[in-house]
């Protein structure tokens, strides 16, 4: 048998592993140094304080390579990409950091690690084929939706085997693996079982066999990571085409068991900025209880603090609410309306700031919990010490939640302020030409037909009832006369697509005069004259009173 020439060897050389492969490499690394971990805890043999040391060097050793080599990329400076090296430098930095802990403490340390290397390599991936999609790997057509999944999750270290009464399982988080999507990945050559490395299921029970990918299984989830489940299945090396939108079939052919879309009244001003002034009055409300909780160290802080946290969080939601509203409004055609929309941009940031401050204050409460075996109970004056050491630390961060929450609250007051401002001066400032077009209040009528219309509207010609017979109908069901839609249109206020035959229906649009007329609080019913007038009495001649 002839020997292949020396030449021709040097070109049997496998690729080297992509940035993603070496993120998901570096995220089993981190699994099997947590299970390491978690063996040598439930050991009865004592361990040196050593014991994990060289392990965790070994793995902030590894991590910067995988840093260098996402810096090395060039790609265009992002967020998602410089989010991603914080991320890893902070997994060295904690590794680094556990080697001269306790193995509880180091365990703790590391156990988001396998996860968070993961979500950098998903992060990666989607950069790197959005920048350059014509080198992206070609995605594994062998993988099935469930199959990408699993591996994802083997990646994630969250999936375990084991067996009991002869009969195999697997344990997982959502989504579960099955035993027999593990049995196909083993037969594909995707992942490999290593036994007796993870902890057990039980306490006193046998270790249980940790689910890891292969090489092979780390190439094929590095080509199919952060695709859209169409993709997984397109074809190798094209670029899937963007689907043409449905042609909107008439309303004579629209399914009648579909429901109708929510509609979306248009915004009033005057409203959000009475809401804005009641959410300023809650963040008043926040920081007064702040300001005046009174706690113990312990589970009494957590009880305390523990809904005020929960109430700032609502408050930040409402406040996302008030900003997506104005955002979306007539207001943003408003002179000076980019100042308030950034002043109510930094209420939200202020507000989950002081949600954070109010986390901070519980992560450094002392809590009352066991300590591992063999550790001796805390006696009262390490308990006394405990809270000493943590009171300092509580009370800054609830002054910090206090100075947030005011700035909140009078952030909202002047935001409610600058609204009304605004809108007077956009009034005294309008251009003659809008002036006469909205010079005429609108009725009570017409105001409801415009916001019926701003949800979605249609002009057809019926010809159920003849030729030359035009009505409007509504999205949501609201009746509008013709006579009310030709006033609405003389005014500039609606316009409708004469591009579209009246038979198919013209689509109804409201105009920005049509929005800044909605922007304006629904106008009163008038009173009729007869009822204004008082009668007049008649006295008849020659007839005393």
């Amino acid at each position: 048998m002839t020997e292949p020439p020396a030449e021709a060897l040097l070109f049997d050389v496998p690729p080297p592993p992509t940035r993603v492969e070496r993120l998901l490499h570096l995220a089993d690394q981190y699994t099997q140094h947590n299970d390491a971990l978690d063996l040598l805890l439930r050991t009865t043999v004592p361990s040196g304080p050593d014991a994990h040391a060289d392990s965790a060097l070994r793995l902030a050793a590894d991590t910067q390579p995988a840093i260098k080599a996402i810096q090395g990329e060039r790609l265009y400076e992002s967020v998602e990409l410089t989010e991603t090296v914080m991320r890893l430098q902070q997994l060295a930095f904690l590794a680094t950091a556990s080697r001269d802990l306790h193995a509880g403490t180091a365990r703790g340390l590391t156990a988001l690690a396998p996860e968070a290397a993961v979500s950098c390599a998903v992060t990666l991936a989607a950069e790197t084929r959005r920048r350059r999609w014509a080198s992206a790997p070609v995605a594994d057509r062998r993988l099935t939706a469930v199959q990408c999944d699993a591996l994802a999750e083997i990646a994630r270290g969250h999936v375990v085997a084991g067996s009991s009464l002869d009969r195999e399982f697997t344990r997982s988080r959502e989504p579960k693996v099955l035993m027999s999507t593990l049995r196909a990945l083993e037969a594909k050559g995707l992942v490999e079982r290593t036994v007796n490395s993870a902890h057990a299921a039980y306490i006193g029970g046998p270790p249980q066999d940790r689910v890891r990918l292969t090489a092979a299984g780390v190439t094929s989830l590095a080509s199919v990571i952060e695709l859209p489940p169409a993709g997984r299945a397109s074809r190798p090396g094209r670029r899937p085409a963007p689907s043409r939108p449905p042609r909107r079939p008439p309303p004579e052919a629209a399914d009648p068991t579909q429901e109708p879309p929510i509609p979306t009244p248009p915004t009033d001003l005057h409203e959000q900025a009475r809401q804005l002034r009641q959410l300023a009055r809650a963040f008043e409300a926040l920081k007064a209880r702040v300001h005046d909780v009174s706690y113990t160290p312990g589970t009494d802080a957590l009880r305390r603090i523990g809904p005020l946290l929960l109430h700032a969080q609502d408050l930040t939601a409402t406040a996302v609410v008030r900003l997506t509203a104005l955002d979306n409004s007539a207001y943003t055609h408003v002179a000076g309306s980019r100042a308030s929309l950034d002043l109510l941009s930094s209420v939200v940031s202020s507000s989950s700031l002081a949600g954070t401050d109010l986390a901070h204050v519980l992560l450094a409460n002392p809590y009352e919990g066991a300590q591992f075996a063999r550790y001796p109970a805390d006696d009262e004056a390490v308990r006394a010490a405990r809270h000493a050491e943590a009171i300092p630390k509580m009370s800054g961060h609830l002054n910090d939640a206090v100075h947030q929450l005011d700035l909140c609250a009078t952030g909202c007051h002047y935001l409610a302020h600058g609204i009304a401002e605004d809108l007077a001066s956009a009034q005294d400032h309008k251009p003659p030409a809008v002036q006469q077009t909205a010079g005429a209040t609108l009725s009570p009528a017409q105001y409801d037909a415009l916001t019926a219309l701003a949800v979605g509207g249609n002009l057809y010609e019926s010809s159920t009832r003849g030729l030359g017979i035009t009505r409007v109908t509504t999205q949501d069901g609201t009746r509008v006369s013709i006579a009310t839609y030709r006033a609405l249109a003389k005014r500039s206020l609606v316009i409708a697509d004469t591009g579209t035959s009246l038979f198919q229906g013209q689509k109804i649009t409201v105009t920005e005069a049509g929005q800044r007329a909605l922007a304006e609080p629904r106008p009163r019913a008038a009173l009729s004259t007869a009822a204004a007038t008082a009668p007049k009495v008649t006295v008849a001649a020659g007839v005393r009173r």
